[in-house]
């Protein structure tokens, strides 16, 4: 049986919205990075369908050699493998949840902002319903305009602990096809000696009394426990991640905040660092001595290698900032550079090779001292010229201040409520129907709330399209009197960062405050601690999004605990623009043959050891061939929007024709190119992945 939504009579899918909105919209297209590599700009006239199956089953980890716990992964691997594909490509992800697990899941691709394709941003309860053991959801989108180092991750529970992996848009096949000559990955995540389940109830239940961070800091999934000795380490412990550089060599390093708690320093001894990318949008480049990365942030630099001998190694540090600062370098979150020989080929060392004194020289004055709220960006410059004057230099056509409390409820358990309010949208599994639906199946928002415009109705903040929007977080003392940090995260729309000061905002002496002169644009922003006497509320951060893409989307702080206790809100951009569309894609049953039902199956529960095999070309794929195939065809001719029209130009693209605020456009923004104004119809067939994907573990088909 298939759950999959049907047909509308309307056009396919809804990239043709993303076209309507183009002439307005932020999204401008990625800039290729003098690195000194080969980065071409390809053939970008054609549109490449690229198709990825995700198995979500538990396998026993134990990535730093302490204690082995059974774990939510992707196709039995941790981290999950990585999706390298091109701007403006059309992705497709089969995402089945084996049945033989008691837990529901989702995956979101943190970062894409999936202009017009709200239902596929992976949030649990809000754009889907979470993925049921033994179901499928395929997960349709394009990747529109967008270039450079993102992830994907769960969004139920804390199974991102160990649901996370790279999601790389690269600017052209070409560069897709050579990257591995010279590219690195540095992914930086978190381990708990204790099971997932354990963890998120503990978050949840009358016994929270805060969280003293991860046992480890990982690197590409690797690390020793400090308390473990080496030489009793068990024999499957991988130990460090090192990376075989060769010498005189510059290499573009991506860097990727899948932390879930900690914020980290990051430096590497020896080597200089240049910021090329922040959350995938360039920046000037930029020297900097350590990286400031909290959770969800993404980076990219130039390093190069200097005239080291084969054998010499350099290692790769992370220092604790803020919660934790005053511990210095955490225990054990460490990698290494290798030098190799260029003729020489590459080998798995032991982990005798990963003794104590490799990290006897660490680069000790590289770090400060004392926290630095702000680290380097008031320094930094925009690496691209953002279609964005006017909404930088106009004022903001509202100001919604976002004070989030910490409070014990009555019950004893811990919860964030927002400007007075507790987040009640059930979306941890509570709830029957996705956030999205019942907004397009009961549109009425109430009465708002004369404040801050909040519908009590739907639990959301209500937007019109093309508003331009000041998001201020409002950091505010915990119970204990203590003020932390916090990284806030918007889904569907990047932000640029305006402002950040102590205390409480006050908008009528506040709103002109600029502190960052060269706002970049990201989509995961800090909140520092920055107590002012006199007041609970200790710091805030301003930021400023442009309403152009419609759908239910969340902000929320990417401290996964505070999120789970209520840390969010919802940004309701006009849905209805989105309703009486096609979506591709879907939930999907198991069929019938599969076996015991869906209950037999839950009760085995039964993990597995962490394997290199590859999940089955599941069920899904026959059915939603077809969807994919009706979904690409040539659509109508004209897009109604509110009684405004989008004509098909000859070409077989389109032009946007919208009044309000994309009429406030100056005359000569390129904010589209010819990827994104070709024929949808013109995507192809293309092989989706190359040897070294498919030894990942990601099939692509």
């Amino acid at each position: 049986m298939t759950l999959q939504m049907s047909p509308l009579s309307s056009p396919p899918l809804l990239v043709l919205l993303l076209l309507v909105l183009a002439a307005f919209r932020l999204a401008h297209a990625g800039a290729d990075l003098d690195v000194g590599v080969d980065i071409s700009s390809g053939d970008t006239a054609s549109v490449a369908f690229r198709k990825f199956y995700m198995n979500i089953t538990l396998a026993h980890l134990n990535p730093d050699c302490n204690a082995s716990f059974a774990s939510p992964v992707i196709n039995g691997h941790f981290p999950a493998p990585a999706i390298h594909v091109v701007k403006n490509d059309v992705i497709q992800l089969h995402v089945s949840n084996d049945p033989s697990h008691n837990f529901s899941s989702s995956i979101h691709i943190h970062g894409i902002r999936q202009y017009g394709s709200n239902r596929f941003d992976g949030v649990a309860g809000i754009t889907q319903m979470a993925i049921a053991p033994g179901e499928t959801f395929v997960q349709e989108f394009q990747v529109l305009n967008q270039t450079g180092t993102f992830y994907y991750h769960a969004h139920v529970g804390v199974q991102d602990d160990t649901i996370q992996g790279p999601f790389i848009v690269h600017e052209s096949q070409a560069h897709l096809e050579n990257y591995s000559k010279n590219e690195i990955i540095l992914h930086w995540g978190e381990w708990w000696h204790q099971s997932f389940h354990d963890r998120f109830d503990y978050y949840m239940s009358p016994q929270f009394i805060g969280d003293g961070g991860p046992d480890s800091v990982l690197l590409n999934g690797r690390s020793i426990y400090a308390n473990t000795s080496i030489s009793a380490a068990s024999s499957d412990c991988k130990g460090f991640t090192y990376f075989d550089v060769e010498p005189n060599k510059t290499y573009l390093v991506r860097v990727i905040g899948a932390l879930t708690f900690r914020t980290l320093g990051i430096a590497v001894q020896d080597h200089a660092m240049t910021l090329v990318e922040i959350d995938a949008e360039p920046v000037q480049p930029h020297n900097v001595s350590y990286l400031e990365l909290s959770p969800g942030q993404r980076m990219a630099l130039t390093l190069t290698t200097g005239n080291h001998t084969a054998g010499s190694v350099f290692p790769i540090v992370s220092n604790f900032r803020y919660r934790g600062q005053g511990l210095g370098y955490t225990p054990n979150g460490y990698g290494f550079l290798r030098y190799v020989d260029p003729a020489a080929a590459s080998k798995q060392e032991s982990v005798s090779f990963l003794t104590t004194p490799l990290v006897k020289d660490l680069p000790n004055n590289v770090f400060p001292l004392a926290d630095t709220p702000g680290w380097i960006t008031s320094e930094l410059k925009p690496g691209a010229s953002y279609p964005s004057d006017f909404i930088l230099s106009e004022p903001a056509t509202r100001t919604i201040k976002l004070a989030l409390k910490e409070i014990i409820m009555p019950d004893n358990t811990t919860r964030f409520i927002t400007n007075g309010r507790e987040y009640v949208a059930e979306p941890w599994g509570n709830a029957t129907m996705s956030l999205i639906d019942r907004v397009l199946a009961e549109p009425d928002l109430g009465a708002l709330d004369a404040t801050d415009g909040f519908s009590l109705a739907h639990q959301t903040y209500p937007l019109g399209l093309g508003e331009i929007v000041d998001l201020v977080f409002q950091n505010v003392q915990l119970p204990a009197g203590i003020c932390v940090l916090h990284p806030w995260h918007t889904h569907g729309h990047s932000h640029y960062l305006l402002a950040e000061g102590p205390g409480d905002y006050v908008h009528d002496t506040d709103k002109d405050i600029r502190t960052y002169p060269n706002p970049i644009y990201r989509d995961v922003s800090i909140v520092y601690p920055r107590v002012a006497n006199g007041t609970e509320n200790c710091g805030w951060t301003k930021v400023r999004l442009f309403t152009d893409n419609p759908g239910v989307w969340p902000v929320h702080c990417h401290i996964t605990a505070h999120m789970l206790q209520g840390k969010m809100v919802v940004l309701e951009v006009a849905p209805q623009k989105l309703d009486g569309y096609y979506v591709p894609g879907g939930y999907q049953t198991p069929k019938q043959e599969q076996g015991a039902s869906s209950d037999e199956n839950v009760a085995a529960n039964k993990p597995t050891d962490q394997t290199d095999e590859n999940a089955a070309e599941d069920q899904a794929d026959n059915a939603q061939d077809d969807s994919r195939d009706d979904s690409y065809k040539e659509g109508a001719d004209e897009y109604q929007d509110g009684g405004e029209d989008m004509q098909q130009e000859d070409d077989g693209g389109a032009e946007a024709k919208q009044e309000g605020a994309a009429d406030e456009y100056e005359d000569g923004h390129d904010t589209t190119d010819a990827a994104t104004s070709s024929k949808v119809s013109d995507a192809k067939e293309e092989d989706t992945y190359d040897k070294e994907m498919e030894d990942e573990g990601v099939k692509g088909g």
